[in-house]
């Protein structure tokens, strides 16, 4: 019973994503944040995203580490951000998951000028 007691107040979080950004994408700070134990958040993640925690936590990582490229920010201020512990560690993280360094990631990405409307904008 206590189970799925904890089991359906996680089902009623809608806001995974904030939640996983202010525990810095780590498996047991989430856990706490969502005042469950870390194999209850592994159980659930499971279920709900169909991922294990660590890989659905890397690829929300990720996900922020590509916005926060897109907005300009440097490699060394997104890594300590997403609590990576260097900006080496963050690189490799990146080019593993995306075939390209951060920079040259960046560099592909179309420039954003707050002069200029955005595509799609009809200004």
């Amino acid at each position: 019973m206590l189970a799925m007691a904890r089991m359906s107040r996680l089902d009623r979080i809608a806001d995974w994503e904030e939640r996983a950004r202010q525990s810095r994408f780590r498996v047991r700070a989430l856990a706490r944040n969502a005042g469950v134990s870390a194999e209850c958040l592994r159980l659930h993640v499971r279920s709900r995203f169909e991922a294990t925690t660590t890989n659905w936590l890397g690829e929300l990582r990720m996900r922020e580490a590509r916005h926060l490229l897109a907005q300009g920010q440097l490699v060394k201020e997104i890594a300590h951000a997403l609590g990576f512990t260097n900006s080496t560690h963050f690189s490799r993280a990146f080019r593993a998951a995306h075939g390209a360094s951060p920079r040259n990631f960046a560099a592909r990405l179309p420039l954003q000028s707050p002069y200029l409307p955005s595509k799609g904008s009809r200004d």
